[in-house]
């Protein structure tokens, strides 16, 4: 047996109350209670339809908004509980409260945008601070396109869609969505273009373990078998998705699901927590200076620890500067180890000067800074320094082999040279 214990400031969890086998079924959820785009934006429709609104502004709404604003309607009917046309559409289509009601509330959440003023000033000098402000600017226009459409359904709804409503919606989503390919025959936590993000009551309540073994099932309702081969489920079939652990778990210990491999600026900005020495962390880096139409412009290269995937932006740099030298039309010819000397200092410097910009997040903390989000700061922009240093080092390293090559063609000049001295070389 299960049981959910409320929120703190490590979010809520999944607990069981006796010891669990491996291979254990800890979740199910059918497909129809599943909460997708279409079926908040069919719930929409039926709510417009009563304001005597076609509702084809809603055929413009994302994804996002359309479950974002799907979820926050759920919080103002409740308001409305004593209108009865209101009531009797919630309890028919607007009838995930229950669930809703489990969720942290907006003061327990801790993404970044949810940060206080002071906290939000620690990311400076990070790739994710300014990833904060973008997501910031692109959740605000999503919420006041919603909130202008709501209006047009009943004015009063307009101060009733708050932004503290849709950044909670919204938070819900990034923190707890699937991607639709989990309801399918062969789920998949892998997004495709044309997949789409749903929420799956009690399926989203347990927290991440980095490298905890789970699988997913697809079955029947009715039972707990395997599907065929040759099963494809719809929505109008009563098939469920179930979530099962590989591990024993022992009474009264913590159940975890397993999210997948995310570095921690990925875990924070979509979920509200980071992992400390997170073998997954990278950063982002792009080359500057690259011209426009040449291969590679404008191009992130994402880096990870011990300075795994730095060849893409070292290469990057190399074509980069060897355009520049072909555009100055030099007629001094520049030996190939001068060349990867100069890149080398280039990208020694590029990463030095990025290792100097982030905070000192001990020192700049200030009073008001909660000791959870200090501690989630201090293990992402640990893992930055790591990654950094680590290309330190690899610029190093490309600047020793081209010293290596300007040694050896010293050498063969010398030899060549003495050769010459000694007539054997006319």
């Amino acid at each position: 047996m299960l049981s959910l214990f409320p929120p703190d400031v490590s979010g809520t969890s999944v607990l069981t109350t006796e010891d669990m086998p491996s291979d254990c079924k800890v979740a199910s959820c059918p497909f129809t209670l599943a909460i997708t785009p279409q079926s908040s934006k069919d719930a929409l429709l039926a709510l417009a339809k009563m304001s005597n609104d076609n509702g084809h502004q809603l055929d413009a709404f994302t994804e996002r908004e359309l479950i974002c604003t799907y979820i926050i309607m759920h919080w103002i009917l409740e308001e409305e509980r004593d209108n009865a046309e209101l009531r009797s559409i919630a309890v028919s289509m607007f009838d995930y409260l229950p669930y809703l009601r489990t969720l942290p509330t907006a003061d327990a959440l801790r993404t970044p945008l949810h940060f206080r003023e002071e906290e939000l000033f620690l990311l400076r000098g990070t790739n994710l601070y300014g990833a904060t402000l973008d997501r910031q600017k692109e959740r605000r226009l999503e919420w006041e396109r919603c909130r202008t459409y709501v209006e047009t359904l009943r004015p009063v709804w307009k101060d009733r869609f708050t932004w503290e409503k849709y950044l909670t919606a919204a938070t819900y989503l990034s923190s707890r969505a699937f991607p639709s390919t989990i309801l399918s025959a062969t789920p998949s936590l892998i997004s495709a273009t044309s997949s789409h993000p749903v929420l799956i009551p009690g399926v989203d309540s347990f927290n991440h373990a980095r490298g905890h073994r789970v699988s997913w099932l697809v079955g029947p309702v009715r039972d707990y078998v395997s599907p065929p081969p040759t099963f494809t489920p719809t929505t109008s079939d009563a098939h469920q998705i179930s979530l099962i652990i590989h591990d024993v778990a022992t009474a009264y210990t913590e159940v975890f699901n397993n999210y997948g491999p995310k570095p921690n600026a990925e875990l924070i900005l979509g979920y509200g927590f980071s992992l400390q020495d997170n073998p997954d962390d990278t950063i982002v880096l792009k080359v500057g200076g690259v011209p426009e139409g040449i291969d590679g412009y404008g191009k992130a290269w994402e880096v990870g620890r011990d300075a795994r995937g730095s060849e893409g932006p070292w290469q990057q740099l190399m074509t980069t500067c060897s355009q520049m030298v072909d555009d100055q039309e030099q007629e001094i010819i520049i030996a190939d180890w001068q060349f990867e000397l100069d890149v080398a200092e280039a990208f020694k410097e590029m990463v030095d000067e990025k290792l100097t910009a982030l905070p000192r997040v001990a020192e700049a903390a200030q009073e008001g800074v909660r000791a959870e989000v200090l501690e989630m700061i201090q293990r992402y922009v640990e893992g930055q320094q790591d990654i950094l240093q680590s290309l330190s080092a690899f610029a190093d390293s490309k600047y020793e082999c081209a010293v290596a090559k300007a040694e050896q063609d010293e050498l063969e000049l010398v030899l060549d040279d003495e050769a010459a001295d000694s007539g054997l070389v006319s």
